[in-house]
């Protein structure tokens, strides 16, 4: 029976949310992925660079790549395999690291949780390299929480050298495994030497990489940037998640952790109380959630069929009413993986990404520098290459109390402020040399009555995602433009250029 029902159900469900996971890759671009490629490119042909390669608004920071390791990899593939070759592999680690979690052998009351933490894990999966750590966290716990598996914790050190230099999301693995030293130490009410030992070698190994020091100083810089939360969607907290899977599995997850809190470990219970307030309070963190709730979820039901054999006729009814859940889950499931794998057409490169605009501007070449919105730099830095960015994902966070007078003591600040209206488009012009803008081609739309309502109470931002509207409005920008004796010289659906009227100056100037 059992064989049965994980040849006829269960394999086939993780097949395909494996295609699923790969059609979601394959479909979206996420707006890091050509920063991360140029950058493995420049360090095979000239190494790590000390500074910030590609913005001309913070040349001299000094940038740390925390994932330079992977970036290497991504350029290398993607000339042999491309990005739907790329989709496969970061689907098949996606797939992987929940599985990981899977209690063997594979019972029917995974198929449920599964189902639920595979359908959360589609917002977040992509050719993206945080989908990297997922897998190194998903191993971390099963190492940690697997009797099996613990024998092999002597070799966490040279683990967390790989994920390291791979992945920022190392700092998460660090805090687990410091909080399970921490549980165990309360709980046998003595210092457990060898564990304390396996996890400072974790912890000094971390330094072996490229930057040393500096690794950790951009992972703090990251970690208490409070401002992300409101500034960066995938930072934001979880109540602008419009996924119901996630806040079916989550509800589901909660009740059954609640009810059999006495059967799990305390280590467990910690952490699944940590990562829960960590996720909720920024999407970026709910993955790891749903890795370390998906075993625990499906103990859960175990037990509750075991609780049901006392009953007269208890399995048998809670079989019946399971296979109804399973059955109405699943639908759930399988219709927000239409909406899911339909919205993400909306960031495809033909889109959503000036890439016609591109083409244009690499043929009208020009000497000054080009100013355009944040979620294009990493585009920009990877289909134009010559021209370096205002700002792109990797600058968010970059502050600094001090700047030469050329460049930028806060970028993201400083961008927002000229979006706003906040600083003069003027000033920009002069201090950074911009003589092209490429802004997002917006029609003009009449806001309906509840809209405006809603912008009046909670806010143009948080009004606009609720409604799906964009937030951006680039009206007086423009206006900006042509009082700066800027003129469009290109529009298509997704882009506009405008270039200065002399900017033939600024080669003669150069």
């Amino acid at each position: 029976m059992k064989n049965r029902f994980v040849l006829l159900f269960f394999l086939p469900t993780v097949l395909f949310f494996a295609i699923v996971f790969w059609a979601r890759g394959a479909i979206l671009l996420d707006a890091d992925f050509g920063w991360h490629l140029r950058m493995g490119e420049i360090i095979q042909n000239t190494g790590i660079p000390k500074n910030d390669p590609f913005s001309y608004t913070m040349p001299s920071y000094p940038f740390v790549d925390h994932e330079w390791l992977t970036d290497i990899v991504i350029s290398k593939l993607y000339p042999l395999i491309g990005m739907k070759g790329l989709a496969v592999i970061f689907s098949l680690i996606a797939t992987l690291a929940a599985l990981i979690q899977l209690p063997f052998p594979i019972k029917k009351w995974s198929f449920v949780p599964f189902v639920l933490a595979a359908g959360s894990f589609l917002v977040f999966v992509g050719v993206r390299v945080q989908v990297i750590s997922w897998l190194f966290f998903s191993i971390l716990l099963f190492i940690l929480f697997h009797k099996k598996a613990q024998k092999w914790q002597f070799l966490l050190p040279l683990f967390f050298i790989l994920w390291a230099n791979l992945h920022g999301g190392f700092g998460i693995g660090l805090a687990v495994l410091l909080v399970v030293t921490l549980v165990h130490v309360w709980e046998q009410r003595r210092l457990l030497l060898g564990e304390i030992a396996i996890l400072a070698l974790c912890i000094a190994s971390t330094f072996i990489n490229p930057y040393g020091i500096g690794l950790w100083k951009e992972l703090w810089v990251s970690i208490s940037d409070a401002s992300l939360r409101w500034s960066i969607l995938e930072w934001m907290p979880a109540l602008f998640l419009f996924n119901f899977t996630f806040w079916m599995f989550t509800l589901i997850s909660v009740l059954v952790v609640l009810r059999y809190r006495n059967k799990y470990s305390l280590s467990q219970l910690v952490l699944f109380c940590i990562l829960l307030i960590a996720g909720l309070s920024s999407m970026r963190h709910l993955p790891f959630f749903l890795i370390l709730a998906l075993p625990m979820t499906i103990n859960g039901f175990v037990w509750f069929e075991q609780e049901a054999k006392n009953y007269k006729n208890g399995v048998e009814r809670l079989n019946k009413v399971y296979s109804i859940f399973a059955a109405v889950v699943t639908i759930v499931v399988i219709v927000e993986v239409a909406l899911g794998l339909y919205s993400a057409r909306i960031l495809q490169e033909r889109s959503f990404y000036p890439n016609k605009a591109v083409e244009f501007l690499s043929a009208n070449q020009s000497c000054g520098q080009l100013f355009s919105v944040y979620v294009w730099g990493g585009y920009l830095i990877w289909k134009l290459p010559e021209k370096k960015v205002f700002i792109d994902g990797r600058m968010p966070s970059w502050r600094r109390e001090v700047s030469p007078l050329s460049e930028s003591d806060y970028a993201l600040e400083e961008h927002k402020k000229v979006l706003a209206g906040k600083i003069p488009l003027s000033m920009v012009i002069t201090k950074y040399r911009v003589d092209t803008v490429v802004l997002p081609f917006e029609e003009k739309r009449e806001i309906t009555p509840l809209a405006r309502s809603m912008q009046n109470v909670l806010g143009k931002d948080v009004a606009g995602l609720l409604l799906g509207i964009k937030k951006d409005n680039y009206e007086g920008l423009i206006k900006e433009l042509k009082d700066n004796s800027m003129v469009e010289i290109y529009k298509d659906n997704v882009a506009v250029v405008y270039r200065q009227k002399n900017s033939q100056n600024l080669c003669v100037e150069t």
